[in-house]
């Protein structure tokens, strides 16, 4: 019987952190720059797409931000939030600001809540002006 018991809990372990819903976000790519509205994507990993319509995100509070020593400027009040699916289904978030940003370093902390979890993370952007932007772009003449 021990045996029997020893068995069951092991498959027990490896199984059920298989069945609970799982939930990532990945890297933000930023396509505004300074002095102007705020936008940009972070693709959301989802076990399920079904599981999009349950998930929502949104800033965190003035109190998280304090607890982990981040500032929390005013302007970020006017940021929002929506979810998204691309053609091949995958989820993403998309951040947006109401108005232009003029704060080259933001810093956001999200907060992504579903059904089975809640998340926490941090990112920090840096926002170039749009005139350094077109000088990397283009080639070096020689």
């Amino acid at each position: 019987m021990p045996r029997f018991l020893a068995v069951a809990c092991w498959l027990s372990a490896i199984l059920l952190p298989a069945s609970t819903g799982a939930l990532g976000l990945g890297e933000i790519e930023l396509k505004s720059a300074l002095n102007e509205p705020f936008v940009a994507d972070i693709p959301l990993q989802l076990d399920d797409p079904a599981e999009l319509n349950s998930v929502s995100v949104f800033l965190a509070p003035v109190g998280t931000f304090q607890r982990y020593g981040i500032s929390f400027p005013a302007f970020l009040s006017d940021f929002q939030f929506s979810l998204s699916t691309d053609d091949s289904g995958n989820g993403t978030v998309q951040v947006r600001s109401v108005r232009p940003v003029a704060e080259p370093f933001i810093t956001l902390l999200l907060e992504v809540e579903w059904p089975s979890g809640k998340l926490l993370r941090e990112y920090t952007v840096l926002l170039d002006s749009p005139v350094n932007l077109e000088q990397e772009s283009e080639p070096l003449s020689q």
